[in-house]
């Protein structure tokens, strides 16, 4: 069943956050976390920007959610994964319903009355497409990056399959220009 075109939020903020999933079996392990927002405005296009941080054990799963909290704007729409697995049942097909089990993100939609939670489903495989199509590096991890990175990889790869399963073409295609070009300046300003 193919969903109909929407409009993108005029401000969305992707979450991604990566587990260790070792640590998992002993409690809540955060080892990356990373907020992609994309802001519109009329007169100047879109707005980019990318946060991402790892962390130890010495973080708490309260510090990194409350820090996520922080860097969402309010009212804004936020976008997060549901990633298909046998055991991990999405409620409903165009992605509107949360996980059954709580975990980090449904903390932060309970901390943060104003937001909208979009959940989006996906496959490893459509997710591979996706980041070989705009060469941003595989973030299910063919090469070793620290947690961080790997959750904002993640995170731009969901907004940009969002914006190719969800959004108007005509958005759509000013988007991702819009973010080839924030993509390669921050590219620029990392080797200098």
């Amino acid at each position: 069943m193919k969903s109909e075109a929407i409009r993108h939020p005029t401000s969305l903020c992707v979450i991604a956050i990566r587990r260790n999933l070792a640590a998992q079996r002993h409690g809540s392990f955060i080892e990356g976390a990373a907020v992609f927002s994309v802001v519109k405005c009329r007169d100047w296009g879109a707005r980019f920007s990318l946060e991402a941080r790892s962390f130890d054990e010495t973080h708490s799963r309260a510090q990194i959610i409350d820090g996520i909290v922080q860097r969402m704007a309010l009212g804004a729409t936020v976008l997060s994964s549901a990633q298909l697995h046998p055991d991990y049942p999405v409620h409903r097909v165009d992605g509107s319903s949360p996980p059954a089990a709580a975990n980090e993100l449904t903390l932060i939609e309970r901390a943060r009355p104003d937001i909208e939670m979009l959940w989006m489903p996906y496959s490893p495989r459509e997710m591979a497409y996706v980041t070989a199509a705009y060469d941003i590096g595989s973030p299910m991890g063919a090469r070793i990056r620290p947690p961080g990175s790997q959750a904002g990889l993640e995170a731009q790869a969901l907004w940009l399959y969002f914006l190719w399963t969800r959004c108007r073409p005509k958005e759509r295609n000013w988007l991702a220009s819009g973010w080839e070009a924030w993509r390669a300046i921050e590219r620029a300003r990392a080797l200098v």
